[in-house]
């Protein structure tokens, strides 16, 4: 996401990254709270892997769909 952007606006990559980062993390916690509460405490940790790693896949498959664009977008040399 740095690299992306532009050298004058680092610092709102940077906040932007921070963003993204606090409200996945509040959204796991709360997730794995309604886990906790409405299953066993056997399965919620199962269950809350599996849907990590779905979740995860599903980055992985949107971050190989910007291949194709970003290599039309290759920067030109000076």
């Amino acid at each position: 996401m740095f690299l992306a952007a532009p050298p004058e606006r680092s610092g709102a990559a940077g906040a932007m990254q921070g963003t993204a980062r606090l409200v996945g993390q509040t959204a796991g916690a709360i997730v794995m709270t309604l886990l906790f509460t409405q299953g066993s405490a056997e399965a919620a940790p199962r269950i809350g892997l599996g849907i990590g790693a779905g979740l995860t896949l599903l980055a992985g498959l949107i971050s190989t769909m910007r291949i194709p664009a970003m290599a039309s977008h290759a920067p030109v040399s000076a």
